[in-house]
């Protein structure tokens, strides 16, 4: 499947995909490419902030030292950060063990009018889950419909999504 853009039918199996793609974009053309659109998107925050109406979620999930931080700041340099929300996923407190295991995420879904950004996401909660089988199959595997149910949610009311995932 090389140099073929990711498209996503049925099942997704990673193996099918390669690691290496770029689009057919090098380095160079890549960097230019990321600036214009670094630009282009802190003209459109403006726009967001001032209509107020709508939310950017941006997901970054992969493990420690993956490339995240590097890639929020690369897609990130041209906004205003008072219009940037963070959140940091780690192990859950006290008081998000107290709730349901969305909850702690859906709090820091970003008002209207900003960006979100979390580093990790409710993702990592099922993938330990059930890689680290710390839940019976009948419980992460309902998780995961239950996410895509909650993600229909925001969208339904004006929060858009965009995902990026880092390897190690």
């Amino acid at each position: 499947m090389k140099d073929q853009p990711v498209t996503i039918k049925g099942k997704t199996r990673l193996k099918d995909f390669d690691p290496g793609y770029t689009g057919g974009l090098d380095k160079e053309k890549a960097k230019e490419k990321t600036l214009e659109y670094g630009e282009r998107i802190g003209v459109l925050q403006q726009l967001l902030y001032a209509n107020s109406s709508h939310a950017i979620l941006l997901l970054f999930q992969g493990m420690d030292a993956s490339g995240k931080d590097g890639s929020v700041r690369s897609v990130l340099s041209h906004v205003n950060p008072a219009g940037v929300e963070t959140a940091n996923f780690k192990v859950p407190s006290d008081e998000e063990r107290a709730h349901d295991y969305l909850w702690r995420v859906h709090k820091l879904v970003p008002r209207y009018g900003n960006f979100g950004v979390f580093n990790r996401s409710h993702y990592e909660a099922v993938l330990a889950e059930r890689v680290l089988e710390i839940v019976p199959e009948k419980v992460w595997s309902r998780r995961y419909e239950q996410i895509v149910d909650f993600e229909r949610m925001l969208v339904e009311n004006r929060v858009a999504f965009a995902i990026g995932l880092h390897g190690d």
